[in-house]
């Protein structure tokens, strides 16, 4: 699917990778709907774009009746959608589950699945009238496999996987492409996300978070636009969701021991208290 001329929804739109998805659709001369919980944000998203019509969208991705109604005003405002990007997603808190609250989990599962199936959901009809679309949902090689940390993270984006390959099947014969992609570390503010963190330790999330070998929104925006362009279903981005696919693929009984151990070692340093919590 060639995005020049073309409208596309990009979720999570003020920053990180949706920030970089919508510069790099408009600079393909693609038009944009840029989404985000913080209007401000997806504002200054839309800003900075080349020229176009591309517009700014305030919506809570977990909430499905602002989502539906987005949907709404992105037809009245750009007449179709050609291409859906459900990114938008929140890390929470790196604990054992006897740490997290209710609160925090059903945060990190309202935004990081059900985003991906309101976004879904609302679009599709929109997409099937195209005469051809492209769908991508987002998940993360968190998706790939489950160890310790935030449990409804891995769960989330567990459900984001099968969620977007039973679409897929769903809609192999008709003119929608579906593609799930799977993130490793990207350089963003993900871990600032967690709703229970004070100043301080969202602060030291993000540090930590940065020292991880990771690539840049712009590369990983580059690597999932060329997957529409390409129609891949399946999308892996980064050496380590590389490294987690083959470990899972390969050596399935030890991958958790293998991975927990990095996972509790950044976990660990994130607590500004020095408190283990592995």
């Amino acid at each position: 699917m060639n995005p020049h001329g073309q409208v596309f929804v990009v979720t999570g739109a003020g920053s990180g990778i949706g920030r970089a998805l919508s510069h790099t659709l408009a600079a393909k001369g693609a038009l944009v709907a840029a989404c985000d919980v913080n209007e401000t944000a997806a504002k200054e998203t839309v800003a900075a774009l080349p020229t176009g019509e591309h517009r700014a969208f305030a919506v809570d991705v977990g909430d499905r009746e602002a989502v539906l109604g987005a949907a709404a005003e992105v037809i009245a405002q750009f007449g179709r959608v050609d291409g859906v990007i459900n990114n938008a997603g929140v890390l929470g808190q790196l604990a054992p589950l006897s740490e997290l609250g209710w609160e925090e989990l059903e945060f990190v599962v309202r935004v990081d699945l059900w985003g991906v199936i309101h976004g879904t959901k609302a679009f599709l009809p929109h997409l099937l009238a195209r005469p051809e679309a492209s769908l991508v949902n987002v998940s993360s090689f968190a998706g790939l496999m489950g160890t310790l940390g935030n449990s409804a993270y891995f769960a989330a984006k567990f459900g984001v996987r099968g969620f977007t390959e039973a679409v897929r099947s769903e809609l192999r014969r008709t003119n929608v492409t579906v593609t799930a992609v799977f993130p490793g570390v990207v350089k963003t503010n993900l871990a600032a996300s967690a709703p229970t963190y004070t100043e301080e330790e969202r602060r030291r999330a993000v540090e930590i978070y940065h020292t991880q070998p990771g690539i840049t929104p712009e590369k990983a925006a580059a690597r999932i636009v060329g997957a529409v362009e390409k129609g891949s279903p399946r999308l892996l981005i980064g050496p380590d969701t590389w490294f987690v696919d083959k470990l899972v693929r390969l050596m399935p009984a030890r991958s958790d021991r293998l991975i927990g151990g990095a996972v509790r070692f950044a976990a660990n340093r994130q607590r500004p208290d020095g408190r283990k919590l592995f």
